[in-house]
């Protein structure tokens, strides 16, 4: 039974970076971003470039290292301009940052990102994001979109029970999951 669903996540999993293939400038970066993707999704406890490169059992996190911070691809990425950049003029200057680049949340700058994904072409269904991400807005956005989502959150996030009653989430668990 374990080959026929490996073989058959292989076969999505091939299907999924075939789709987003066109993306990269060279096939060795798209062989990377499987690799980085492959990483995040296996059951490590931290996410740093180590821990994935470990699992894919890379000699250390380098290449990981540059797909995020050097890597060349053209679509579903965006500049993190923090606040503090984008009110100094000066600073903004010596970096070379466009004028059209303004502050906005990650929360905000993944929405923009999912909807100009979708524009693009990429047929999607589902969303998946981590805690830094997926603040309201973006919750809000992917439903008008029609995606479904999982995302991270804070254990400190407030999350409302079918009788109104809110809730912190690690307090919510207990709810949900059978107890032992």
């Amino acid at each position: 039974m374990g080959t026929i669903a490996q073989a058959l996540w292989g076969r999505v999993f091939g299907a999924a970076m075939n789709v987003i293939a066109g993306c990269f400038a060279r096939c060795e970066t798209c062989a990377t971003a499987a690799d980085m993707i492959a990483g995040l999704l296996t059951e490590v406890d931290t996410r740093t470039c180590w821990t994935p490169a470990q699992e894919l059992r890379h000699p250390g996190p380098h290449r990981l290292q540059h797909l995020l911070s050097r890597a060349k691809f053209d679509h579903d990425r965006a500049l993190y301009l923090p606040k503090g950049w984008a009110a100094d003029e000066e600073r903004r200057e010596t970096a070379g940052v466009p004028e059209e680049i303004m502050f906005a949340t990650k929360s905000q700058q993944t929405a923009t990102m999912a909807e100009k994904a979708l524009e693009l072409g990429v047929r999607a269904r589902w969303f998946a994001g981590e805690e830094v991400h997926s603040g309201r807005e973006l919750r809000w956005t992917l439903r008008r979109l029609g995606l479904g989502y999982a995302v991270g959150m804070s254990h400190t996030h407030v999350v409302t029970d079918g009788s109104g009653r809110g809730w912190k989430a690690r307090q919510m668990i207990n709810k949900v999951l059978p107890h032992q």
